[in-house]
């Protein structure tokens, strides 16, 4: 899978990304460390805490991430459950847009991951030569 591949695939905008970022291999390497990023666990812990404060910054990081990597789909969700968090809604529509970003989220990082595993093995296939 090519990073544009994996973009189709989030439902981003690869074109976009590609001008913003400039390099293919920054991308790539960016990618690669969004699961090793903490701010949805922060999120879901502020959450269970019912710490909206916490939770709107972390929720509002995500959107940050998403919007400078041209993740559309992924965007879309932070920006709702930032802006829900922003006008303190109720609990359960806040919790609803989380449940909407948690899966999202669980996507980007399935996508993700068969990307990854694909790149090691098109490595290994090519070392093998």
């Amino acid at each position: 899978m090519t990073i544009k591949e994996c973009y189709t695939k989030l439902g981003g905008d690869y074109d976009t990304a590609i001008r913003a970022i400039s390099k293919e291999s920054r991308i790539e390497k960016i990618l690669k460390m969004l699961p090793k990023d903490k701010s949805m666990d922060a999120l879901r812990s502020a959450l269970e805490q019912k710490d909206f404060d916490a939770a709107f910054r972390a929720s509002h990081t995500l959107k940050g991430v998403f919007l400078n990597l041209c993740l559309s789909r992924q965007a879309k969700a932070a920006i709702d459950l930032t802006d829900a968090l922003r006008q303190q809604k109720e609990a359960s529509e806040i919790s609803a847009l989380f449940t909407q970003l948690e899966q999202s989220y669980n996507e980007m990082l399935r996508i993700l991951k068969e990307f990854v595993d694909e790149q090691a093995t098109v490595g290994e296939e090519h070392e093998k030569k």
